[in-house]
């Protein structure tokens, strides 16, 4: 009875042995016919990379933990990345938005387009241009609308926006008008920075401040800081956006100015840039953007594009109350 069970534990032991075996073969034969099949659609050059076009050029990548310096400013205040915790929570965005590929390029770009306008609208205001990449944390420079109602590149709710001079109805919303916004932007920033020193006349680092107050609203900003008692943004106990705010917004800039130490590589050539554009005034109502846009040689598309605070089909106009509108001087893609 022993040797009959011993017999039969090992018939079962050499069935589950070769078993293991049949499939490791089957598994290594249905990869290597994948590979001789990708080898025949898509040759291997002497790289051995895959030649198959533009888009099956492989991208090289050195994946490392990106270099913390020592010394970081935000708007010439100084990050003290002596304490572990400032270290880290610098040190966390910085990973992030260094290998948030799609996003960090994308913004690269966009700085070609905007950035110019912007240091120059704030250059007016005696703003520093480190504020500049607050853009970049509240809209990526991009038209968009928060789900709390904040909307355009500086991301005004409505009430703010009304207070800043923007016009904001059903057929115009100045917020998504880009040098309106951006003078607004400079209007509210400037404000803060004021409201900031007066109050915390000893900080050190009022414009730190100022972007936290941005975010979060200079009321509840000054409602903790008199409750805890400090007058450094490193030193406040915040909600966890405003926490990481003025943190993105120096990473942003750290990685933005020195691309090629994060491993980005672009030419003059691969960032956006401002159109062509001429204006026309309006100081009559019109019924129908779309007449009107066909009227100018363009489409309604090309009109809501440039102006994108147009935002019913009529506009609602007077010699009282004119309206400048932008059209492309490039040629139009119904044209051709």
């Amino acid at each position: 009875m022993k040797l009959a069970k011993h017999i039969l534990s090992v018939v079962v032991f050499l069935f589950v042995a070769l078993s293991f075996i049949f499939l490791a073969e089957r598994g290594m034969s249905a990869t290597d016919k994948a590979r001789t099949g990708m080898d025949r659609v898509h040759p291997v050059n002497d790289e051995n990379h895959f030649v198959g076009g533009p888009l099956m050029i492989a991208l090289p990548q050195e994946v490392r933990a990106p270099n913390v310096s020592s010394e970081v400013y935000f708007c010439q205040e100084r990050m003290p990345l002596e304490f572990t915790d400032i270290h880290e929570r610098f040190d966390q965005e910085l990973f992030r938005n260094t290998y948030w590929h799609s996003s960090t390029l994308l913004n690269m770009k966009r700085l070609g387009k905007y950035f110019d306008a912007i240091g120059a609208m704030f250059d007016r205001y005696n703003i520093p241009p480190d504020v500049r990449y607050l853009a970049i944390a509240e809209s990526n420079l991009s038209n968009v609308v928060s789900p709390a109602g904040a909307a355009g590149y500086w991301q005004f709710m409505k009430a703010t926006g009304s207070s800043y001079g923007l016009e904001i109805s059903s057929e115009v919303d100045e917020r998504y008008h880009f040098e309106k916004a951006t003078e607004a932007a400079c209007l509210f920033l400037s404000d803060l920075h004021r409201q900031i020193t007066h109050d915390f006349p000893n900080t050190k680092t009022p414009w730190t401040l100022a972007a936290a107050a941005y975010n979060m609203g200079y009321p509840a900003l000054k409602r903790a800081m008199t409750q805890q008692r400090v007058d450094n943004y490193y030193d406040l106990h915040l909600n966890q956006e405003t926490a990481r705010y003025v943190f993105r917004i120096t990473a942003f800039k750290v990685i933005l100015e020195h691309p090629e130490d994060f491993g980005y590589s672009l030419s003059q050539n691969d960032l956006y840039a401002m159109e062509e554009t001429y204006t026309v005034s309006v100081d009559t109502t019109l019924r129908d953007l779309t007449d009107f846009a066909l009227s100018q040689g363009t489409t309604l598309k090309e009109l809501k594009r440039l102006n994108p605070w147009l935002r019913s089909n009529t506009l609602t106009a007077s010699p009282s109350n004119p309206y400048v509108i932008t059209l492309s001087s490039e040629p139009q893609v119904h044209q051709d």
